[in-house]
This record gives C-alpha cells, structure tokens and sequence, in this order.
C-alpha cells in the first residue's frame, strides 16, 4: 500500500503541475487515507502539505489552514525538516493572504533556517523567493515603495534568482 500511495503522491504532482488543481487534491487526498492506514506519518506530513498548498491556491484559505496546521504538527515530530520548510513556506503564503504580515515573516524566516541548514538550494531559492513576496505584498498594503522593504524584497529575490538560476 506504501507503493499505491506513493505513487498517488506522484500523480497528485503531475496533475498540479498541469493545473489540474482538483485532480491534485483528490489524488492527495487518495493518498493520505492510505498514509494514515499504514502508519506512515511522514507520508501525511507531505500530502498535507501538498493539500494546503493546493486550497491556498485555490483561495480555500480555511481548507489551508487545517491541512497546513495539522502539516506542521506531523513533520515536526516526525523531524521531516524539508517538508517542514516547504510547510512554513506555505504558512507564510497563508499568513500574507490574511494579511498578518509579521507572521508571514516569522514563517518565511523559519523556512530560510531550515533550507540553510539542510544546504538545500533549490528550496532556500524558493523561500528567498516567498519572502521577497512577503515583502512586496507588505509595500502595497503600507503604500511605501520605498525604504527597508523594498531594498529586503529585492535582496531576496536577486538571491533567490542566482541559486535558482544554478539548478
């Protein structure tokens, strides 16, 4: 059963990344049931995610919330510290669409600790990337497109670029 929900993990990407947002999640969804028969803790922490991630996107912020909460929860003790950094980063994501600004932050720099830690590059690129995000979205809510945030936003997202660019 491993295998099938693996595999169901696998197409949930494949149907995200062709936009089919709907066949992602309930491919997800197909798989964490079969996570959860078995015992596998890790494979819930990720579909979760994935899940929330996916409802984000779709504007289902409540649907987020839950999947990325209960995300959390599972990858810290499961110490999954990769998908715990793509979790945070989706917390950040979640946070900036109910406008808490200061809790994105906490959630990107959280994510940024992480990747920086595991010397994951494809991932810090990622989250440099949301927190330059993080940072423009703030610019429009203050009406200040200037100062600290602007010059953060465009560090972050330069720095973004050069390890992304590398991959």
């Amino acid at each position: 059963r491993g295998g099938e929900a693996s595999a169901l993990g696998n197409l949930g990407l494949v149907r995200h990344a062709c936009g089919d947002l709907d066949g992602a999640i309930d491919a997800w969804r197909a798989g964490l049931e079969i996570a959860a028969q078995i015992g596998d803790r890790e494979l819930l922490g990720i579909f979760l995610n994935n899940i929330g991630e996916a409802c984000l996107q779709r504007g289902e912020t409540k649907l987020a919330k839950n999947a990325l909460v209960e995300a959390r929860q599972i990858t810290q003790s499961t110490g999954d510290q990769r998908t715990l950094a793509d979790v945070h980063r989706n917390l950040a994501t979640l946070a900036v669409n109910l406008g808490q600004w200061e809790r994105a932050l906490e959630e990107v720099d959280a994510a940024i600790a992480i990747c920086e830690q595991l010397g994951a590059r494809v991932a810090l690129g990622q989250a440099l990337r949301t927190r330059g995000e993080v940072l423009g979205y703030q610019l429009y809510a203050d009406g200040t497109p200037t100062g600290r945030y602007a010059t953060d936003a465009v560090t972050c997202f330069e720095e973004s670029i050069a390890l992304l660019e590398t991959v």
